[in-house]
């Protein structure tokens, strides 16, 4: 008796070894995708957008094109150019983009069985480098190559249909309900999607009896004309119901494209690993987005303002100061052992509050200092640099997982990063003596109205964490009276 007890502990003792050690190999594997797609994604993202001549504005595509043609929509010819410039960059950054996230993402969902995803893996940035290389390497000015770049999406679909049908097999026993209909949907969605744009790039291109090929989307088109005249130039009811139905059905296939995302997101119980996993990836974004735009504010532009008045107005470099401030008390309450607190809410509250406060004081001294675009950037660019540094002291204490906290953050990132790139592409305009940004028909400039999304964006995310903080309040107070309650029953 004692022999088989002892030999079925050292049996027990052996599986528990080597279960330690294969997930020991597979932890291992996973770091290795991490890091190697993490160091593709931050070093890749940079030269895109310090090449921005290139990539972005494609200079290359059209022999008598600049960045002061950016956005020029006078003349058909260059509202052709602008509009395959831009479709040429949507395209290619997508499949760039989505590529490298749903790769290194994927690299948490198949943790069980890492190494097995190496043929995803492989798939997956094989769709990276053509795409990186593309955005440095295509500038074909026929509309054709532009449709046949396009089909550049048919890959990633196939990657990702095949990827999310293995992820489905693999996890289908432990969360049937969670991989089965949401897995449906977002394939579904994702390939309605996916034939739309080609098929509409496709038909927008034939549809034109013109035999100006540099004309041709816009000249004699009657796909464009439709549009144009029929929808979009059009008051009626007909008009109105067409952009409804399109707008309704594109939300809808969005929506269901990430079907699963949201499902995962809705059911699964544990999900700190992911937010840590997600987070890391914002954060990278993030730093990225800051090595660029400290790159392209030492682009030197005129020194004078858009209506002629002088950039030295440096008085207005005081936000610097004033973010120095908010940042600089953000930072003695992180480390000042009197002030710490272990509450997520309370942590959240503080943190919104101060992020919330650095970004309406960089949207009113830009007001000020509309005619500065040059001292705005600058201020945009330290306000950028201290927000990064709060979000990551902010994650490095609360581990966490709150799916109001995650998303706001997404929104924050999202936002901070939308501001920062419209500042530095007004900058480069600029740069070329292109006003456009500048020159919209509104009361605030573009760039302004990116500031206010920004500022939106950290009062909700301020609001919601006290009312959050409200909530929990009434429930403790409300349990304390329960228990009272309940105490002086038993005593009488």
């Amino acid at each position: 008796m004692d022999y088989q007890n002892s030999r079925s502990d050292n049996i027990k003792l052996f599986d528990n070894s080597f279960s330690s050690l294969k997930s020991s190999r597979e932890n291992k594997i996973s770091r290795i995708f991490k890091i190697i797609l993490l160091s593709i994604f931050i070093v890749a993202t940079f030269f895109l957008l310090a090449f921005f001549n290139e990539t972005f504005f494609a200079t290359k595509m059209f022999s008598d094109w600049g960045i002061a043609d950016f956005l020029n929509f006078e003349t058909l010819r260059n509202q052709q150019r602008n509009t395959m410039i831009i479709i040429r960059f949507s395209i290619l950054a997508f499949v760039f983009f989505y590529s490298l996230a749903r790769n290194f993402m994927n690299t948490y969902h198949q943790k069980e069985a890492i190494k097995k995803y190496w043929p995803w893996f492989t798939l997956y940035l094989a769709l990276t480098i053509a795409s990186f290389g593309l955005l440095f390497g295509f500038h074909d000015a026929n509309p054709q190559s532009l449709l046949m770049l396009s089909f550049i999406l048919i890959p990633l679909l196939l990657v990702n249909l095949g990827s999310s049908i293995y992820s489905y097999f693999l996890k289908r026993k432990t969360d049937p309900l969670l991989y089965k209909t949401s897995l449906i949907i977002s394939q579904l969605s994702q390939i309605i999607l996916i034939v739309s744009v080609i098929s509409m790039l496709g038909i927008w291109i034939n549809a034109s009896t013109s035999t100006n090929l540099e004309e041709l989307l816009f000249s004699n088109n009657s796909f464009y004309d439709f549009f144009a005249n029929n929808v979009f130039g059009s008051s009626t009811f007909s008009s109105l119901i067409i952009i409804f139905t399109m707008t309704a059905s594109l939300i809808l296939l969005i929506i269901g494209a990430n079907a699963s995302k949201i499902a995962f997101m809705t059911f699964k119980a544990n999900k700190q690993e992911y937010f840590k996993h997600r987070l890391v990836w914002l954060v990278s974004f993030l730093i990225t987005i800051v090595l660029v735009i400290f790159r392209v504010v030492l682009i030197k532009i005129d020194n004078t303002g858009v209506l002629g008045y002088s950039l030295s107005r440096s008085i207005f470099l005081i936000e610097i100061l004033f973010a120095s401030i908010i940042f600089g008390l953000y930072v003695v309450f992180y480390f000042l052992r009197k002030t710490k607190t272990n509450s997520f809410v309370l942590n959240t509250i503080i943190y919104a509050f101060a992020q919330m406060m650095l970004w309406i004081s960089l949207f009113i001294t830009t007001l000020l200092s509309r005619q500065n675009p040059h001292i705005n950037f600058i201020n945009v660019v330290v306000v950028t640099i201290y927000s990064t540094i709060m979000l990551i002291f902010y994650y490095r204490r609360n581990s966490h997982y709150s799916f109001l906290a995650s998303l706001m953050s997404t929104l924050s990132v999202a936002t901070i990063a939308f501001s920062a790139l419209i500042f530095a592409c007004n900058h480069l305009l600029l740069s070329q003596n292109n006003l456009i940004f500048l020159t919209i028909d509104s009361n605030l400039y573009l760039t302004e109205i990116a500031l206010i999304i920004t500022v939106v964006v950290w009062i909700t995310f301020l609001s919601s964490s006290l009312i959050a903080l409200a909530m929990t309040s009434i429930k403790i107070s409300q349990h304390k009276k329960s228990k009272d309650k309940t105490t002086n029953l038993t005593r009488s």
